[in-house]
């Protein structure tokens, strides 16, 4: 296993991605995303990790990836309905969004990820 630094709003996007998936029953990520809780909340402590949890902005980052994945799903069953690449982009845009204020909202580091 490869051990990474990444910033805090990053690792709650991974979160958030996790909390979508174990919602679709995915069994592998709900022990994924309870071990990523704990590790992100041993490094935060609890009083942040759960301000952060009950926030509006990572609820608006949950709600952008799932839009996003509801996009791709789409793409990948070949439905009826037209989902454009601007609208995928536009999804994903709005969850590089909310990482981002999520990261200056809770923490002092930049996020370290930039969209050229």
């Amino acid at each position: 296993m490869i051990k990474v630094d990444i910033d805090e709003a990053s690792a709650f996007d991974m979160l958030a991605i996790l909390h979508i998936k174990k919602g679709k029953g995915n069994e592998i990520a709900s022990e994924s995303y309870v071990s990523l809780a704990r590790l992100i909340e041993d490094h935060l402590g609890a009083a942040l990790f759960s301000r952060v949890l009950r926030s509006d902005t990572y609820m608006d980052l949950i709600s952008a990836n799932n839009l996003v994945f509801d996009y791709v799903d789409i793409l990948n069953t070949g439905e009826t309905k037209v989902i454009s690449a601007s609208d995928v982009h536009r999804a994903n845009m709005a969850r590089f969004s909310f990482k981002k204020l999520l990261q200056e909202r809770f923490f002092t580091d930049p996020l370290t990820e930039q969209k050229i």
